[in-house]
């Protein structure tokens, strides 16, 4: 995790979250692991807002972020470019305690 805009104070309570998991290394939950250690985290490091940046296609990265509550909050269509191939930038986030407040209503 790290502060997404540095220095900007109306941003101060949010953090973007980054991860890669090695090819070889995937559908064993360490994707899943690093997530959920963020997210406890993030409370006790005073950010209540966490936004993770991908490309559109990253359907496992998509699908991680989904379990655990994100949702897409922003999209820049065919922003990156892979020689042909464009790709939309996406926002997914999540505010930290609605997670908490999701996670209490599961549980009752």
């Amino acid at each position: 995790m790290s502060p997404y805009r540095s220095g900007r104070a109306a941003l101060r309570r949010a953090t973007e979250v980054s991860y890669y998991v090695d090819a070889r290394c995937r559908r064993q939950g360490i994707g899943s692991a690093l997530m959920d250690r963020a997210l406890t985290a993030a409370p006790g490091l005073d950010f209540d807002t966490v936004i993770a940046i991908l490309l559109a296609g990253n359907d496992a990265s998509i699908g991680l972020l989904l379990r655990f509550g994100f949702s897409e909050w922003g999209r820049l269509p065919d922003l990156a470019v892979f020689g042909e191939d464009r790709y939309d930038h996406l926002i997914y986030g999540c505010h930290v305690g609605d997670l908490a407040a999701n996670v209490a209503d599961d549980a009752g």
